[in-house]
């Protein structure tokens, strides 16, 4: 299964950590790495629709940034609550990226 979430690494960090050090850079792959595995534990086929509901949320947030829209996630939507909260990991990734939550609300 590594060969599936390996290439996640690049498409949704790579924007995310330029700019930091090599030390700085190797702790939150490390840290992506932990949240990614965990993810993966799932059934593959569980993991891998997650993997591109968190794709397209990060993407949305890296290609736009300044929009408001892009930056809060409401835990009680439909796509959430049924592909991310019951998934292991899945939240875990969101706060690896940086979300936090607030209310019933996810804000970065």
């Amino acid at each position: 299964m590594g060969q599936i979430y390996l290439p996640i690494f690049p498409i949704v960090y790579n924007r995310a950590i330029r700019g930091y050090s090599h030390h700085i850079t190797k702790i939150i792959m490390s840290t992506v790495a932990s949240c990614v595995k965990l993810l993966f534990e799932n059934p593959p086929k569980e993991a891998v629709e997650t993997a591109d509901v968190l794709l397209k949320l990060a993407n949305n947030v890296l290609n736009h940034p300044e929009n408001p829209k892009y930056r809060k996630i409401k835990v009680g939507n439909a796509i959430v609550s049924t592909k991310l909260l019951p998934v292991s990991g899945a939240m875990e990734c969101l706060f690896e990226m940086g979300f936090e939550e607030v209310c019933s609300t996810l804000i970065i």
